[in-house]
């Protein structure tokens, strides 16, 4: 069995998927400086110029939430 296997049965909401785009975006546009890394900002460059905001899979969307807590912090 595929571990993407869930991402085809029960697809990201948009609401969320959408979300997971902004955190790249955010992390990708303004703060490239805090990621320490040419790879990652450019895998998030990549998922905003190149992937559908609502067609994220679950996968992509875990690492982007846990990459935008991890990198920015809480909220106050």
């Amino acid at each position: 069995m595929s571990a993407t296997l869930p991402d085809f049965i029960v697809p990201v909401p948009p609401e969320l998927s959408r979300r997971c785009w902004e955190c790249a975006f955010d992390l990708g546009a303004e703060h490239s400086s805090r990621i320490g890394s040419g790879a990652l900002w450019h895998a998030f460059q990549s998922i905003v110029t190149e992937r559908d905001p609502e067609l994220l899979t679950w996968a992509e969307c875990s690492l982007l939430l846990r990459a935008h807590r991890h990198l920015r912090g809480t909220r106050a």
